[in-house]
């Protein structure tokens, strides 16, 4: 694990200044706890791309997260989306399987969470389109707890491309930084605004995010 962040900060090195995109991603997301360690939740997110005139995907996710003990956490979700591909939208399938695990001192609190997912792309509009992709992410979050309402975070993430037919290939995949807010009006209702810088290594294409989530916890 240590050695694959380490891998991640070397590639820092790599991503220039230059941004060739800049996104918007704006969603929301309905929350529900059954119990003190289950819970489920719904969310509906939209991004927009190229310079933020044109739709890139619209997707729609159900999670299920259960509390192992104090420190860590699985979740199972599954997401579909429709996705811009110069032309046409591609359907998507993609499931999650993920493993988290904080640890808090003091007022900070560091949380990894390790990802497995499977996507299946371009159903009925290619020949390969059931042919499943393969990614491990790695994702390194601190907050720092003001005792207030807000609390601020940044995060990096690596993906780690396992499997893609028909290549047979195996590669870093994708880098992401991350700093943002979660902002909580009441018990019910939080916002989350946040940035995000994403380096694409095959297409070695810097994309700039603005993002903004609603959560409703009923």
């Amino acid at each position: 694990m240590v050695s694959c962040f380490l891998v991640f900060f070397i590639q820092e090195n790599t991503c220039y200044a230059q941004i060739d995109d800049v996104s918007v991603w704006a969603g929301f997301t309905i929350e529900h706890k059954f119990t003190r360690s289950f819970s489920a939740g719904v969310t509906q997110q939209l991004r927009l791309y190229k310079d933020v005139t044109r739709t890139d995907q619209s997707l729609s996710q159900l999670s299920l997260s259960y509390n192992l003990t104090k420190n860590f956490k699985a979740a199972l979700a599954y997401r579909y989306s429709y996705k811009d591909r110069e032309g046409y939208f591609s359907n998507r399938h993609r499931i999650m399987f993920d493993l988290s695990y904080r640890y808090k001192y003091k007022k900070i609190t560091l949380t990894l969470r390790e990802r497995i997912q499977r996507q299946v792309m371009a159903v009925h509009s290619s020949e390969l389109g059931y042919l499943p992709e393969w990614h491990w992410r790695s994702r390194l979050a601190v907050r720092y707890n003001l005792e207030r309402k807000y609390t601020p975070y940044v995060s990096a993430e690596i993906y780690y491309l396992i499997q893609n037919p028909p290549r047979d290939v195996s590669q870093l995949d994708r880098v992401r930084y991350e700093a943002g807010v979660d902002y909580e009006f009441n018990r019910n209702h939080s916002i989350n605004p946040f940035i995000l810088f994403q380096y694409g290594l095959p297409d070695k294409v810097n994309r700039f995010v603005y993002g903004l989530s609603y959560t409703l916890s009923i």
